[in-house]
């Protein structure tokens, strides 16, 4: 088979508390992979004082959030922990997203600071698995809209010991949810359409061939996908994959100019850039997927085989009318 690519209760000692964990867990921060990125077991230095930010600006990228520091700055009395998953679906009239869940818990936060104050496990000098952590960032806040991130103790092996911490973010409550969209990865309306969900692209890797397979003649429908700019509190992504717009039929006559339009296409060259405009042409035939093609970004398309090929000027004409 070819390889396909595709928030109050604060409690004295709270900011010695805090210093602590930071101090002890800063190590695994780095670990605490969110937003689709899964961070390698390590060490890294952290400076001396965190950056606060609002919680606006909290996101589940490990970039970022492996920027906190080995102590609070001075009088930073955290209230409220917010855990942040950047794997989270939301479903709403339009379909099922992709996004941040930022889910903020009060209440006595001390066991949670004394989870994260426990020491780090001795280095072992023998083997690990080489799996990273794909967990929840904890972000703590005071009562002045400043959050910074926090790390997990971890074990032997460099890896997050979250039973503790997650024991003790269990008897929280739950203050506040936001879900912050970043792709439309099931739409409703597609699917009413009889197209995909989304008009991600397949290309076979290492594949090569001089002209496109494509469908037999016969109907299309032309579903349109646009990308659109996310929200600006969504610090994550400024602007989304192409979403489902619309679709339309092609009769036989002009889905057979379509076909005949891109049969004259030639491999693609290789090119990174992304599409934000793409259309699927959905065959009458069942067995056939569909050929999803790139009206700007590489404008490449796949063919029934998943090959990538270039699109032909006058395909891009017939499918912008």
């Amino acid at each position: 088979m070819r390889a396909l690519r595709a928030t109050r209760g604060s409690a004295l000692g709270l900011t010695a508390r805090l210093t602590l964990a930071l101090a002890l867990g800063a190590a695994a921060l780095l670990l605490a992979g969110c937003a689709g990125t899964v961070v390698p077991p390590g060490a890294t230095e952290r400076p001396a004082s965190p950056t606060a930010s609002p919680f606006a600006e909290i996101t589940c990228d490990p970039a970022a959030a492996g920027s906190a520091a080995t102590r609070a700055p001075v009088g930073f009395d955290p209230v409220v922990v917010v855990r942040c998953n950047g794997f989270a679906q939301h479903d709403d009239v339009r379909g099922t997203w992709s996004g941040t869940q930022l889910t903020s818990f009060e209440g006595d936060l001390e066991p949670l600071l004394t989870a994260l104050a426990a020491p780090d496990a001795p280095r072992t000098s023998g083997a690990c698995s080489a799996i990273g952590f794909a967990g929840p960032i904890l972000w703590l806040g005071d009562g002045a809209d400043r959050f910074i991130p926090v790390a997990y103790p971890v074990d032997e092996c460099g890896m997050p010991r979250t039973d503790a911490v997650f024991a003790a973010l269990s008897t929280l409550t739950v203050a506040g949810e936001e879900f912050r969209p970043r792709d439309l990865v099931d739409s409703s309306a597609a699917r009413a359409a009889g197209c995909p969900s989304t008009g991600q692209m397949l290309k076979a890797l290492g594949a090569v061939a001089t002209t496109p397979r494509l469908p037999a003649p016969g109907p299309l429908t032309v579903c349109r996908y646009e990308a659109e700019s996310m929200p600006s509190e969504a610090p994550e992504a400024s602007s989304s994959a192409p979403a489902f717009v619309d679709a339309r039929t092609l009769d036989a006559a002009a889905a057979r100019a379509v076909l005949a339009a891109a049969s004259t296409a030639t491999p693609a060259p290789a090119c990174g850039a992304e599409a934000s405009r793409i259309v699927a042409l959905v065959p009458a035939a069942a067995h056939d997927h569909p050929i999803i093609v790139e009206l700007d970004g590489c404008r490449h398309f796949s063919d029934l085989d998943y090959r990538a090929f270039e699109v032909p000027d006058a395909l891009i004409g017939l499918l912008k009318g």
